[in-house]
């Protein structure tokens, strides 16, 4: 077997040996009850067995995706080697129930990956937002009649005009965080 565009070259360097003999085995009258039985002109496929079979080869393509995209990063990226084997040896070592756990532990493993990713995300953020007020000292549950608390953020252009408000009006305020276009207090 070989790819149809190397099938001139094949043929020219058997050709060149002169040691082989070729016959058209299509044409010759001994050979039509085999090649029929084996090659007949309108074979029929399963297309629910290729369905199957295509949505099971897709489900390896993505499953090989995610370990290459997603294994240890300190570790170096290794290939699987081909093994030589023949059609009944491949046939034979192959277990559909064996493949489909596999896929399916992987499959589990990238939603929780999903998950934890997400899950990241969200405390990250959350980690954000609470670093811009992580140097205000005062005890929430301190309840006085005559101080109030506020929380606050303004655009950098807005800064000078609350600040001489503030200061006008003999308040006291803290510079909480600063950020490249706000600033907390």
């Amino acid at each position: 077997m070989a790819k149809k565009s190397q099938q001139d070259a094949i043929l020219q360097m058997l050709q060149g040996m002169q040691s082989v003999e070729m016959e058209d085995i299509i044409h010759t009258q001994e050979n039509k009850a085999w090649l029929e039985k084996y090659f007949p002109e309108n074979p029929t496929f399963d297309d629910a067995a290729l369905s199957e079979y295509s949505e099971q080869l897709t489900q390896v393509k993505e499953a090989i995706s995610f370990i290459r995209n997603h294994g240890a990063a300190k570790q170096k990226i290794r290939t699987l080697k081909r093994e030589e084997m023949d059609i009944l040896s491949l046939e034979n070592s192959y277990d559909d129930a064996k493949l489909n756990h596999f896929l399916s532990d992987i499959k589990d493993l990238q939603k929780q990956w999903e998950e934890t990713d997400s899950s990241l995300s969200y405390w990250q953020e959350a980690e954000n937002w609470a670093g811009q007020w992580q140097s205000f000292d005062v005890d929430p549950e301190d309840d006085s009649q005559f101080t109030s608390f506020f929380l606050a953020r303004a655009s950098n252009e807005q800064w000078e005009d609350i600040q001489s408000y503030l200061k006008t009006s003999k308040i006291y305020y803290e510079i909480n965080d600063t950020r490249k276009n706000e600033l907390f207090f």
